[in-house]
């Protein structure tokens, strides 16, 4: 987690300084303002260590993402912004759902609390456990923008100004961390109920990537 924070604090503090040195922070109102919200989502959710703050960080990064993804205005900007948040607001609802299974199964959304009462639920829990799970990896893949839930990613990328862009390389990692964090604290190989839950799921995802990646290179 700190690594992570470093990594966003010294990037983040790069692209500021390119972004006020060209201009471009003034051509829109508010932009530091959304900075400042955007760095606080990224640095919340890789330090959190609660399920639901981390879906409160979440909701912060996708408002602030959303305003600096406009900042400067355009329509064609306008329409991906429009379609990264329609994904990340069906993310959002998954993770509720995630998070309201979860906290009726265990009682609890502390992760080091979930990793210790994960182990010590009863046998007939033991499919909603699995059911939270599996919608917390979808939820983290929307985020991390793994095939084939990367739809938000092309456009969004094409559209951002070059500073947005370069945080947004920051953000998507918080998916793919939370993955980690997630399938090794909590839902980890140790844990017989989801023991291999999402390894078939991330192999073949990997195998589509691969391929896909070498279609778009061959097109």
């Amino acid at each position: 987690s700190a690594m992570m924070v470093l990594l966003t604090a010294v990037l983040a503090l790069v692209v500021l300084l390119y972004a006020i040195g060209t201009g471009w922070d003034q051509r829109g109102r508010n932009f530091h303002a959304l900075w400042q919200f955007q760095l606080m989502g990224i640095c919340g959710a890789f330090l959190t260590g609660d399920a639901f703050n981390l879906f409160v960080f979440f909701e912060v990064l996708l408002i602030a993402s959303y305003g600096l993804m406009i900042h400067a205005g355009g329509a064609r900007r306008l329409k991906a912004g429009v379609q990264y948040v329609i994904y990340n607001l069906l993310g959002s609802t998954l993770f509720l759902f995630a998070l309201g299974t979860l906290y009726a199964v265990t009682g609890t959304l502390n992760m080091a609390d979930l990793a210790v009462r994960a182990v010590e639920i009863p046998v007939e829990d033991s499919a909603l456990l699995r059911v939270g799970a599996m919608l917390l990896f979808l939820v983290f893949a929307i985020k991390a923008a793994l095939l084939p839930l990367h739809f938000w990613l092309p456009n969004t990328y094409a559209e951002a100004p070059a500073p947005v862009a370069a945080l947004f390389a920051i953000m998507t990692k918080i998916g793919a961390y939370a993955i980690l964090r997630f399938y090794t604290l909590i839902f980890g190989p140790d844990l017989d109920v989801t023991a291999n839950l999402i390894d078939d799921v991330l192999l073949y995802g990997a195998l589509l990537t691969l391929a896909a990646g070498m279609i778009g290179i061959l097109g």
